[in-house]
This record gives C-alpha cells, sequence and structure tokens, in this order.
C-alpha cells in the first residue's frame, strides 16, 4: 500500500483538473470536517481537495484524500467520481475499476468522464475495445466543445476507426479543436489543407495553421515551416 501512496502523491497533485483549482472556503475548513463525518457528500468532496492539494495550511495527504473522494464518490457526488477514476487508472494503473467510475461520472454529464471514458473505449483499457462505444461518448463530449473528445473524434473519422473514413467530418473536428488553440488539431488542420484533405487545396491555409501550431512550440509544424521557408 505505501508504493501505491507514493505513486498517488506525484498523481492527485498534478492530474485531477477537477480538484486543483476548485474554490474553497479555508474558514470553513472546520464546519467541512464535521459535515463529512456527519455523510455530507459535498464536504467530504471539499476534504478530498484539501488533502489532495494542501490546501489551507493542511499537509498533503494522499490517502486521506483518496479516502474522502471515495466516500463523496459513493454518494454520487460527480467531481469526486472523476477524480476517483483518474486515481484509479493513473495512480493505481487499475482500468477495470478506473472505467466503472467514469461512467457514473459521465452518465451524470461530466465533460471530462466523457471523454476518458470514449478514450479507455477507444484502446481497449480496462473494457473490451469498441469503437462505436467510444465514438459516443466522444460524440457528447465534443458536443458540449470539450476539445480534446473534438480531436479525437475527427482522428477517428481520419482513419476510419469505428466509422467509415471521412476527410470531410475529421476536418470539420479538428478545425472545431484547432480553433481553441489544440496544437495537435491545428497541425492536422494545416496538413489537410495542405493535402486537400476533406477541403480544397490551399496552402495558404495550410501555412497559417502550421504557423499556429508552430508557435506554441508543436516541432512536426516547425519542421514543415522550416521546409517551407516559412517563420512563425
Amino acid at each position: 500500500m505505501l508504493m501505491k501512496l507514493k505513486i498517488l502523491l506525484v498523481l492527485l497533485t498534478v492530474a485531477l483538473s477537477h480538484s486543483a483549482f476548485a474554490k474553497l472556503d479555508c474558514q470553513q475548513l472546520d464546519k467541512d470536517r464535521q459535515n463529512a463525518e456527519l455523510g455530507d457528500a459535498h464536504a467530504q468532496y471539499h476534504l478530498g481537495i484539501v488533502y489532495d492539494n494542501g490546501r489551507c495550511g493542511v499537509e498533503k495527504n494522499p490517502e486521506l484524500a483518496f479516502q474522502w473522494y471515495h466516500k463523496s464518490a459513493e454518494q454520487g457526488f460527480v467531481n469526486a467520481q472523476y477524480n476517483l477514476a483518474v486515481t484509479y487508472e493513473e495512480g493505481l494503473g487499475d482500468y477495470k475499476t478506473a472505467v466503472i467510475w467514469y461512467r457514473k461520472a459521465a452518465d451524470q454529464g461530466d465533460i471530462d468522464a466523457q471523454t476518458n471514458l470514449a478514450y479507455m473505449y477507444e484502446k481497449g483499457y480496462g473494457v473490451e475495445q469498441d469503437y462505436k462505444t467510444a465514438l459516443f461518448w466522444y460524440k457528447k463530449a465534443a458536443n458540449k466543445g470539450d476539445s480534446t473528445a473534438q480531436y479525437n473524434l475527427g482522428t477517428m473519422y481520419d482513419n476510419g476507426r469505428g466509422v467509415r473514413q471521412d476527410y470531410k467530418i475529421a476536418i470539420s473536428w479538428y478545425l472545431k479543436a484547432a480553433e481553441q488553440g489544440y496544437v495537435k488539431a491545428q497541425h492536422n488542420v494545416a496538413y489537410m489543407y495542405d493535402r486537400g484533405q476533406g477541403v480544397k487545396e490551399d496552402h495558404n491555409v495550410a501555412v497559417m495553421w502550421y504557423k499556429q501550431a508552430a508557435a506554441q512550440g508543436y516541432e512536426d509544424s516547425q519542421d514543415v515551416l522550416q521546409r517551407l521557408g516559412e517563420t512563425w
């Protein structure tokens, strides 16, 4: 268990996006502790955040963070369910349990959980690989504006995974992600304009997108621009 907790220490302070920037009223910490002990799911989640990130003057304690997230998640608190899923996936390497908690959060509409659940199905982590189910969850998150889901959905249409290959649909999703600054999507949009895949070939538009990706440090785009004699 000690080895697992060492992994959790790294995970819980970095990967749990639902907790890292959560607003906390540190003056209510004692009250949160009391309410958490009485079974209040929101207070339990707050304690998980406190121990997860070392907030409110409390020393980081990944074991206690995990315990409080678990108590909250069992009561259906969606953010705790998502954090717990990430912990099982990346901290403990238990993909099957991660999928269970991702699904619970995804069913409640959590966009990050929907994207991660889709990825688990796409790659076959903790479940049998299932492109159709991956597409279902990617579309839910992508339609809500999640750039990662939009990009991943684009790759599935681009490569014909679970659907008939369709460059037009692929670039439409890449564009949605690219417009939000998703660098890999920007590079792929540039590539498709450069090759005329799904769109009319347009080298000027291609260069524009290569430059946007290159400006974010994306080396593949920088290499293309260097070969073209372009700066960024």
